[in-house]
């Protein structure tokens, strides 16, 4: 197959002097649907969405070799940039298609790099543990006074990532590849974050790393639940739980989103939820917490209100295809991690965390076979 992907650029390179006719047809057949652009503009945007449909075509098929799903997908957010380029913003879907691309390098990485690149993940969520260490007893190393920083009278979890979700993330995600030794301190950490989905994500991975070891699992899982139960004391009233302000207000905007993809269908691709729902908080006065959402803090649910039930029926497919990745021996507890922080936050865009994720997918589906063991022992 690789053999043949010169097939693509070189239909490309026929394909594009024919699309500067569909401005013409455009304006002479308005039901063909066809974007109704200006003919002397329309030409030169022809050209260029001819040029994306040329790149997600041959990343497609690149990656399609091993993992279809993926490739239909592409092929869908590629024909979408080629009609809807010019009045829709295509920089989500350059993302994407640039994170195919990354998963599928990835990939090719030979199985005796693999321990390594897991120990400098795990090296990297532990300095993110000292960091926020440091920063809890009052200190900012690299943003303090030593370069000229002010520091807050009360500093926060921020580590080097500058929020507290995605900092709680990280950590979380990266606890399963950690030593024993060094997770109760990396869960004091995500317990001082607050960060409910955070500490879900925590609990998730860890239990899928050492399921086979019922003592530290049993351990594990009643001193987490102590420590979730005296962080949030304040929110149970006699035997009742009273979510936090966040938790409802996230489940708000859902119901929101959700509302609105119901009756209006507002389906053009990644990208679409911010441009449209924070007009729309602002048009219908609807901040449950003060807050503008420029994201669905769940990315399943994005990615339903971007792509409609087609888009969300392809994710389905692809988890389901690589469901061995979560028995991965090594990172399947960091994947299940992954799993729950993506429901209550928007961890595939934001850099830092969406990159983790896309290594951890990406090593653990270098194989076609993982041996089921369990991770972390």
């Amino acid at each position: 197959m690789r053999q043949r992907l010169w097939l693509i650029p070189a239909g490309g390179a026929l394909l594009a002097p024919l699309v500067t006719w569909l401005p013409m047809l455009a304006a002479k057949w308005p039901w063909l649907g066809l974007p109704p652009y200006e003919a002397a503009r329309g030409i030169d945007i022809w050209h260029m969405q001819a040029f994306w449909l040329v790149v997600f075509c041959l990343v497609a098929l690149l990656v399609g070799q091993r993992d279809p799903w993926l490739a239909v997908g592409l092929f869908t957010l590629g024909w979408g940039v080629f009609f809807w380029g010019g009045l829709i913003d295509v920089t989500h879907r350059v993302v994407f298609l640039g994170g195919c691309l990354a998963l599928w390098a990835l990939r090719q990485m030979p199985s005796e790099w693999k321990p390594m690149v897991v120990a400098l993940l795990a090296a990297s969520g532990a300095f993110q543990v000292m960091y926020v260490l440091q920063q809890l007893l009052g200190y900012d190393l690299l943003w303090g006074p030593m370069v000229g920083g002010v520091l807050k009278p009360h500093l926060q979890p921020l580590g080097t990532l500058g929020t507290v979700d995605a900092t709680a993330a990280y950590i979380a995600i990266t606890m399963p590849l950690m030593p024993p030794w060094l997770l109760p301190v990396a869960a004091g950490c995500v317990l001082k974050s607050h960060s409910i989905t955070a500490i879900a994500a925590m609990m998730t991975g860890l239990l899928v790393a050492y399921h086979r070891n019922w003592r530290l699992t049993t351990a594990l899982v009643t001193i987490t639940l102590a420590l979730v139960t005296w962080t949030y004391r304040r929110n149970f009233m006699y035997g009742v739980a009273v979510l936090p302000s966040t938790v409802s207000g996230k489940l708000g905007i859902w119901w929101f989103g959700l509302k609105d993809w119901a009756q209006t269908n507002p389906i053009h691709g990644p990208g679409v939820w911010a441009q449209r729902i924070p007009a729309l908080q602002l048009e219908r006065h609807y901040q449950p917490t003060g807050e503008i959402f420029l994201e669905a803090h769940n990315e399943y649910l994005q990615w339903l209100y971007e792509t409609g039930a087609t888009g969300f029926a392809l994710l389905c497919g692809w988890i389901w295809a690589h469901r061995q990745m979560f028995r991965d021996a090594m990172v399947g507890g960091s994947l299940a991690a992954v799993t729950v922080a993506a429901g209550g936050f928007f961890t595939f865009h934001v850099v830092s965390v969406g990159l983790l994720g896309l290594v951890l997918i990406g090593l653990a589906t270098t194989s076609d076979t993982q041996e089921a063991t369990p991770c972390g022992v």
